[in-house]
């Protein structure tokens, strides 16, 4: 997560939707002038939030969870540490993706999807691990900015339009941008599994149809 003074703005981080990338484009802006470059690649582990009078950079990485601003922070935490006079007067933005797509790529992500021997599954075993990861699968908190009982946010970027969508909130919100967009996390999806629709049983689809109502009934996304 980032919160930015100078340009008002509070940037939520949700999963698998290219948050990475989008928070380390406008994570300059949150931080003292003369910090000096970052490098991208190494900058995307911080293990301790940055907290400055310019902004806040969440921590980063398996532990962030033990400081007071980190990762995948949701928007009543935020909230309690900032107050909620500041929450309402900063532009407050996401990033979404296609729900299906987005298990997808969290399943190749965080489980041991590839044989002992380095071999590729075929695409009916995936479909039946696919089904008990979906099964299995809890929505983190950060991602139901939706909810009739959550503090809203302002806008979102889809991943699917991802360049176009940053650099129009970092027009909305005054900010030049950082170096080229970084692009993290990419590889650990093959090829051949691209296309979402060939790994989802019709039970897994229809638990990500319930898991996601709110983004898909909001932002119009189909299987």
């Amino acid at each position: 997560m980032l919160v930015s003074h100078k340009h008002r703005f509070v940037f939520l981080k949700t999963t698998k939707t290219a948050s990475t990338s989008t928070e380390l484009f406008f994570q300059p802006a949150c931080m003292p002038p003369g910090t000096g470059d970052l490098d991208w690649n190494a900058s995307h582990k911080q293990k301790q939030a940055l907290v400055s009078e310019t902004g806040i950079v969440g921590a980063r990485g398996r532990q962030s969870g033990k400081e007071t601003f980190y990762n995948h922070m949701p928007p009543k935490e935020i909230i309690q540490s900032l107050g909620q006079a500041t929450w309402d007067d900063y532009f407050r933005f996401a990033n979404v993706r296609n729900p299906w797509d987005k298990l997808a790529s969290h399943f190749f992500f965080k489980t041991d999807w590839c044989r002992a021997d380095g071999s590729v599954p075929g695409t009916s075993a995936l479909v039946e691990e696919i089904e008990v990861f979906v099964d299995g699968y809890r929505r983190p908190l950060v991602e139901a900015f939706l909810s009739p009982d959550s503090p809203q946010i302002s806008d979102v970027i889809r991943y699917e339009q991802l360049a176009d969508d940053i650099m129009r909130i970092a027009d909305i919100v005054g900010f030049a941008g950082g170096p080229e967009l970084p692009r993290l996390k990419v590889n650990t999806r093959p090829d051949q599994f691209r296309d979402y629709r060939s790994l989802f049983s019709g039970v897994a689809r229809d638990r990500v149809s319930n898991l996601f109502a709110d983004w898909i009934e909001t932002y119009g996304y189909r299987f």
